[in-house]
């Protein structure tokens, strides 16, 4: 990261008189949509192991009792979550209500391929193994196309894991020769080294890390002086053009006055993995990331948290581990994954309580963010989501998705949509849904990318759309609408 140069008072100025000149009226600033895109952060959470439609969905006859749904737009239907009676569901229980207004939970979304454990990630369209016939020109996921082009290799993913074993899995792939290369994620203690060992985090420190969102100063700063000193300028213009400068210089300044508090968190204690330590060791990566989104070290977060078995029926409720309970049925079985799932959504909740209460120019850290809550398998309850209905098929049909945060206007929140296309199965999940590579690009839209930096031959569409022999699904019941516009009822 380049450290920007020294300014002067009147230097300053001046260069901020260039940006002026691109933009001359600014009265939009104070609309959410004119908020710069490298602003707005993304965050991340995966899940593993699937879900239970029954805990993860509202109650249909909550839903019913509210006026039920109702058709938003093409291939959706929705209400709003305020009108839910008691909790949204047995896993976004009260705890969420104060953010009813700031979620949303999305369904019927469904991925092309086969799923199964490690298939996906939620962030790449690329199933496994599943690539064209020239690998090396896939786009990578979704948070390495939006440091790419948003914040120009500025700000590079932040990808925080803890898991059971040695492996360090992220979310987050770049594309090689042979295909998809997975980053690496970090542990708490790694993170921690990387990111605030090195200093208490001094303002002269936070800004020279901040140092990017400066940087626009150095390239107007020619321009504009070429134009001041231009012989051709009037007396009387370039009394106006300071006029303007000293006009614009206030702006930034009442944008630039609230700083978000950049506070270290605590360095990580160095815990042992086990079941007596998984909760507290999750909590310092969650910790971790908060306060890296809050200094302005990334503005890209990707959390990897899959305790697995080290998650014990005597501190979680869990017997035998997050994955021997996904293939189960019993009441055991379907106890242990609600309450796996109790514990991520203590995480979540986490997140989005933080990032709330921190204030920023334009709202909070919340809402400027994308905040997207994604598993690497789909809805395991059965074809109709009834109580006792369990199919634990591993597909990824009706993928659990949860979507807070605006992020900066750019999504439409507190809302419960149903993105069923219409058609139905004979098993699995009844309806079938959206393809699941929409959600992707309305990520990449509210971040601020457009589709040619996603798209391969200028083919619409963000990863694989073809599916596989294991897909039942015809896929023009599944790959609909426009795909390089992003869903329905979510895009504000």
């Amino acid at each position: 990261m380049k450290k920007p140069r020294s300014f002067g008072r009147r230097s300053f100025l001046v260069g901020l008189g260039g940006s002026a000149l691109a933009i001359p009226m600014l009265s939009s600033l104070s609309e959410t949509h004119a908020q710069s895109p490298s602003t707005r952060k993304f965050i991340s959470y995966r899940i593993t192991n699937g879900h239970f439609g029954q805990q993860w969905y509202p109650q249909d006859d909550a839903v019913a009792a509210a006026g039920g749904l109702r058709r938003l737009g093409e291939n959706v239907i929705g209400m709003r979550l305020r009108d839910l009676p008691g909790d949204v569901s047995t896993l976004l229980h009260a705890g969420f209500d104060p953010y009813r207004d700031k979620i949303s939970v999305l369904r019927h979304l469904d991925r092309l391929n086969h799923a199964n454990h490690n298939a996906y990630t939620g962030l790449l369209g690329w199933g496994k193994d599943r690539y064209p016939e020239d690998p090396s020109r896939m786009a990578p996921s979704i948070d390495q196309i939006m440091a790419e082009h948003v914040f120009m290799g500025e700000s590079i993913p932040l990808n925080l894991t803890f898991s059971w074993g040695a492996r360090r899995p992220s979310c987050s792939f770049t594309i090689g020769p042979s295909g998809p290369v997975a980053v690496p994620g970090l542990r708490a203690e790694e993170a921690f080294q990387q990111l605030f060992a090195d200093s208490s985090l001094e303002p002269s420190v936070v800004d020279r890390r901040r140092g990017h969102t400066r940087s626009v100063v150095d390239h107007v700063l020619p321009h504009y002086q070429a134009v001041r000193s231009n012989r051709r300028l009037s007396a009387d213009d370039r009394y106006k053009l300071d006029q303007h400068i000293e006009h614009m210089h206030a702006v930034s300044m009442r944008l630039g006055t609230r700083r978000v508090a950049c506070v270290a968190p605590d360095a990580p204690a160095g815990l042992s993995r086990s079941g007596e330590t998984v909760t507290a060791m999750s909590r310092e990566l969650v910790d971790i990331g908060i306060a890296a989104l809050r200094c302005g070290l990334t503005s890209i977060v990707n959390f990897y948290i899959d305790p697995d078995v080290l998650f014990t029926e005597e501190h979680h409720g869990i017997a035998g581990g997050h994955h021997g309970a996904s293939h189960g049925a019993s009441a055991a079985a379907v106890e242990s994954i609600k309450n796996a799932h109790l514990w991520h959504m203590d995480n979540v909740l986490r997140l989005i309580s933080e990032l709330d209460a921190t204030e920023t120019d334009t709202g909070t850290l919340l809402d400027d963010s994308a905040l997207l809550v994604h598993n690497e398998i789909g809805n395991q309850a059965g074809r109709d989501n009834t109580p006792g209905s369990y199919d634990l098929n591993h597909q990824c049909y009706d993928a659990q998705v949860l979507v807070a945060g605006s992020c900066a206007g750019m999504f439409q929140q507190g809302q419960y949509l149903d993105f069923r296309s219409g058609f139905e199965r004979g098993r699995w999940t009844r309806h079938v849904g959206t393809a699941y590579n929409r959600l992707d690009i309305s990520m990449l839209l509210a971040m601020g990318c457009q589709p040619e930096h996603w798209e391969v031959d200028g083919i619409p569409g963000y990863g694989d759309l073809r599916g596989d022999k294991w897909n039942r699904t015809p896929l023009d019941q599944v790959v609909i609408g426009d795909l390089r516009a992003g869903l329905p009822g979510l895009m504000a």
